[in-house]
């Protein structure tokens, strides 16, 4: 940890619990759309998020209702492997993400075959750029990615922070005094980080602790599975925010989390993916 972060943590408010907050600090890594303008597109097996997805003979396009399920995004994993500095995510391969907005009219939670996350470790020379299928409805902009690395907290409202004694009740203006100093001095705390690293929208990112719009995610998970074991057990893989470049708008400037049982993530069983849309 260099020194500009650590010096964030002393803050004489947060004495109690400050050596497990710096515990549950998570490294993330960002990533940055910029439009491709060449009408070849991207080249093939690059990471991009929109367009058409490169995918090996032995893949095929997802579906959901007999359409074809819109492309999100792939993630070169060599690209990142740099980053993944808890090896989180294979090194090599590719991942691929899939989402039908028609999902949102169906139901909520969101149908689990509405959504695919696919991991194939293919050589790049199998790759082959998919057709524009007649049923497919939605391809959107083609954007090439730039990754970096961060370090990120829990939101304010979240099971990591029950756990330290710090209940979201204590970000209430009525709180008694001391919950409540420490309530503002982790929120001051997670704002100082994050704009450490600049961060702004439009904030995709894999890994690493959410950029959180409404209730507690790691709940969500728990409610919209049935999986109880352990809340805390879940990991957020990937985070897609509404983007105009890419035309994305997640209900109300919302955005998508996908979430991966950690045991799920370390056999790399992807198909466990749960993913939640949150908006304002």
């Amino acid at each position: 940890m260099d020194d500009k972060i650590r010096a964030l943590f002393q803050d004489n408010d947060l004495a109690r619990i400050s050596d497990q907050i710096i515990g549950l600090l998570r490294n993330a890594i960002s990533l940055k759309t910029r439009p491709v303008e060449s009408k070849t597109g991207a080249p093939i097996g690059a990471s991009k998020i929109g367009g058409l997805p490169d995918l090996p003979s032995s893949i095929r396009w997802p579906k959901w209702q007999e359409q074809p399920i819109p492309f999100l995004a792939q993630i070169r994993l060599s690209d990142i492997a740099q980053l993944d500095e808890a090896n989180e995510l294979p090194h090599s391969g590719m991942l691929y993400f899939f989402f039908t907005e028609e999902a949102f009219a169906a139901a909520y939670p969101l149908i689990r075959e509405s959504w695919h996350v696919i991991y194939d470790d293919s050589a790049s020379s199998d790759l082959q750029r998919s057709s524009i299928l007649p049923e497919i409805d939605k391809v959107y902009p083609e954007c090439t990615l730039e990754f970096s690395s961060r370090l990120t907290l829990p939101p304010f409202e979240s099971l990591y922070l029950e756990k330290l004694g710090l209940s979201y009740l204590a970000f209430e203006q009525d709180a008694p005094p001391e919950p409540r100093k420490e309530a503002d001095a982790y929120m001051e705390l997670w704002k100082q980080l994050d704009n450490l690293y600049a961060n702004q929208a439009p904030r995709h990112q894999l890994l690493g602790h959410p950029c959180q719009i409404q209730n507690d995610l790691l709940w969500e998970c728990e409610h919209n599975t049935g999986k109880t074991n352990d809340t805390t057990d879940w990991r957020l893989l990937f985070q897609i925010d509404s983007d105009d470049d890419v035309h994305m708008r997640w209900g109300d400037c919302g955005m998508l989390y996908s979430y991966i049982p950690q045991q799920a993530l370390i056999t790399r069983d992807f198909e466990q993916t749960h993913l939640i849309m949150q908006c304002c």
